[in-house]
């Protein structure tokens, strides 16, 4: 497996131009930009509702781990691989440096 494209230290945002809404505890996504659609399960849409502001994998990590069942080590690769593809597509960015 490729090295992941998130840091530790990388805080994550929504990409701004995404326009979503809640549909049964699930979050369907447009990219007017990318002309794109993109849809949820309900662990993504919790992170995504966490994305709202910069978030960072371990924010990410506490609340899933305070939510769900789920092993450690587990969920902590299941949400860098899931991040990382919110970056790939566009949907996610990383913070601009403060």
């Amino acid at each position: 497996m490729p090295p992941p494209h998130v840091s530790d230290n990388d805080l994550i945002e929504r990409d701004p131009g995404m326009v979503h809404a809640a549909v049964d505890g699930e979050a369907v996504m447009m990219s007017i930009a990318q002309g794109s659609y993109f849809g949820l399960n309900s662990v993504g849409a919790d992170i995504w509702a966490l994305l709202e502001t910069p978030t960072s994998i371990d924010e990410i990590q506490r609340h899933l781990l305070a939510e769900y069942e789920v092993d450690e080590s587990e969920c902590r690769r299941e949400i860098v691989r899931f991040v990382d593809e919110l970056l790939r597509l566009g949907i996610a960015r990383r913070c601009p440096a403060r």
